[in-house]
């Protein structure tokens, strides 16, 4: 177990969003033996998918996922794993569309692995939306056809506590629908503290990558 002092809670912060949830895509348990090489693994079959141009518009989907984070700025090295769980709801608004937690975080600083407790969820205090974008594009065979992108915008707030320190912090994550009817979403990550004013966060303390598929 690391001792977080309080100089280092930013350190915590920038690992945090290291990698969000390998167990249920990668078929382990959180809790259980998850390496960096078996997340590059999962996000890199998620990544060779092609973007999807058949969004669906109305409808439910459940996804399940991972999010890796490298520590920047005075961040330690290490890299911490936990679960990201997202709801779709197609044919809500903008911006009711997606909720969701970050959950089960578990950390690996220089070879040391310690506990984060804490949930993080989506809420009013910062956006998330679905972006769906509906064209018609040229076929080179003649003729046309209509397609349907999509792309996320996710934040999520909470406290995660390590030997009985606790911070908030804003999880942001960024990215595409892949494959056939959005079956899976890729980005990229960021995390920043926040601050004591409601609605702000602090700079950015950690980035990385996420990925989540449907259940």
């Amino acid at each position: 177990m690391i001792l977080i002092k309080n100089s280092q809670i930013l350190r915590l912060c920038a690992l945090l969003l290291g990698a969000t949830a390998l167990s249920g895509c990668l078929g382990n348990d959180i809790q259980g033996a998850v390496t960096s090489a078996a997340f590059d693994e999962a996000l890199e079959e998620v990544q060779g998918r092609v973007p999807t141009s058949d969004m669906p518009l109305v409808g439910t989907a459940s996804y399940r996922g991972a999010t890796k984070l490298t520590g920047t700025g005075q961040a330690l090295g290490g890299e911490v794993f936990g679960e990201i769980n997202l709801d779709v709801d197609f044919g809500a608004a903008a911006d009711e569309a997606i909720t969701g937690t970050a959950s089960n975080f578990i950390g690996n600083l220089d070879g040391v692995d310690y506990d984060i407790e804490g949930t993080l969820s989506t809420s009013d205090a910062f956006p998330t939306a679905l972006a769906v974008v509906e064209s018609t594009i040229t076929l080179p065979t003649g003729g046309t056809q209509n397609i349907a992108t999509g792309s996320v915008l996710i934040n999520m707030t909470g406290d995660v506590t390590a030997n009985g320190e606790t911070r908030g912090v804003l999880l942001s994550l960024g990215g595409a629908f892949v494959g056939p009817g959005g079956e899976a979403i890729h980005g990229v990550a960021g995390l920043q503290p926040l601050t004591s004013v409601v609605g702000v966060a602090g700079p950015s303390v950690g980035s990385g990558t996420w990925f989540v598929v449907q259940d």
